[in-house]
This record gives C-alpha cells, sequence and structure tokens, in this order.
C-alpha cells in the first residue's frame, strides 16, 4: 500500500485540511466561552456576581447578591443550550469526517480517482455537512444574541431588586 501525500496540494486535499482547522476553531470557540458580570452597590464591589459557560444552560445560572437572601435564575428560559451543543456536534462530526476523508485521500488515492461512487458520496456528504453548518451557525449566531441579551447589564439589574429599587448599583469592571 502506498500512501499518496500530494492529495494535500490539491484542492480536495487541502480544502480537507482547511476544514479539519476550521471545524477545530469552531467548535472550540463554542465550547471554551465563558463570562460573568459584577454589579457592585456602593463600596460593596460584589454585592451581585454571575458567571456562566458551556453549555449555556442560563435557566440553572444562580444571580448570587449579598444584598438579600433571595436567589433566583438569570433566565427563565434555556434556549441557548440546544443551539450550542447543535454547533458543537456539527463542528466535531466535520472535524471527524475531514479527518476521515484525509486519510482516505492520502491512504487509497488510486480507489477514489478510479472508481466513480466514492467522489459522488464524497460530494453528497459534503452538501449535508454544508446544510448542518448554516443550520448550526444560525442557530448558533441566534444563542450568542440571546446570551448578550440575557446576561447584559440592564437585563441582571432588572432581576435583582435590590439594584432595581436604588440608582447605586453599578457594572464592575
Amino acid at each position: 500500500m502506498t500512501f499518496y501525500f500530494g492529495v494535500l496540494k490539491e484542492p480536495r486535499g487541502l480544502i480537507r485540511l482547511l476544514q479539519f482547522i476550521f471545524a477545530i476553531f469552531a467548535f472550540a470557540t463554542a465550547c471554551n466561552g465563558s463570562s460573568y458580570l459584577i454589579i457592585k452597590k456602593g463600596s460593596d464591589t460584589g454585592a451581585v456576581n454571575v458567571s456562566w459557560s458551556y453549555p449555556y444552560k442560563l435557566q440553572d445560572t444562580q444571580i448570587n447578591t449579598n444584598l438579600n437572601k433571595n436567589q433566583s435564575t438569570l433566565s427563565t428560559s434555556n434556549s441557548i443550550k440546544p443551539s450550542a451543543e447543535f454547533f458543537v456536534f456539527t463542528g466535531v462530526t466535520a472535524m471527524l469526517i475531514s479527518l476521515v476523508f484525509l486519510v482516505l485521500y492520502i491512504v487509497t488515492d488510486r480507489l477514489y480517482r478510479y472508481n466513480e461512487r466514492i467522489p459522488i458520496i464524497d460530494f453528497l456528504l459534503i452538501i449535508i455537512w454544508t446544510i448542518f453548518w448554516i443550520a448550526g451557525s444560525s442557530a448558533w449566531a441566534h444563542g450568542v444574541s440571546n446570551i448578550r441579551s440575557q446576561t447584559s447589564f440592564n437585563y441582571v439589574y432588572n432581576l435583582v431588586p435590590d439594584c432595581s429599587a436604588d440608582p447605586q448599583c453599578e457594572e464592575y469592571e
């Protein structure tokens, strides 16, 4: 069995290699995302603090406050989690598919060139995964927009009764 690494210089191999790299960046960005918000009231710099990360279950994210004993959650909906998970699923499977096809190109180059079915199967899988990327990216873009709106200072400020009644609460950097 001979390996043909020259396929990486051809468009099909180079595109698969780039797809592999971009897929890693895509799902790693979604999985490693995390943030926090701290609100101070007067001299109390930790009056209210909230932190969130993947899988962005904002429904389960507690708003920690020193102002009163009432614990509340950051959001009442959990619509962000499925879009984040679908985007990560699409990225991971795209990475695996591109890796499998890269190995297929390198190991079985002659079979790929002379069997008409393999390029057609390759093409059909790419069409299907393109649809997944479009759907996953759209869902994730909507999820990011929801995260921004549901974790903004004004949104959290209105969720904390002691802050909405007192104008001394401000965002702490």
